[in-house]
């Protein structure tokens, strides 16, 4: 069996968190948002789109691996200040 930590860390799905409603409903909408879009682009239009999108995730990764590091590591400091005390 796979460590939860390293499920959520490598982004598997997974029922340990299972996303909000609200996440589902905006996540629906911007889907159709994007299919009503992407259908007014020509070929090259959404060659474009495509790889700005794919910038915009891997921005995102980045900055979703540095929130978890951080906040690990605080984590981790909070609980040896709460401990060593």
């Amino acid at each position: 069996m796979k460590s939860a930590i390293i499920k959520i860390l490598v982004g598997e799905p997974s029922d340990l968190i299972e996303p909000p409603r609200q996440f589902e409903l905006l996540l629906g909408r911007r889907n159709d948002l994007v299919d009503a879009f992407r259908a007014t682009l020509n070929e090259e239009q959404c060659k474009q789109y495509d790889d700005i999108i794919d910038i915009e995730n891997d921005l995102t990764d980045i900055m979703e691996d540095e929130y978890y590091k951080k906040g690990f590591k605080l984590g981790l400091q909070l609980g040896v200040e709460v401990f060593s005390e």
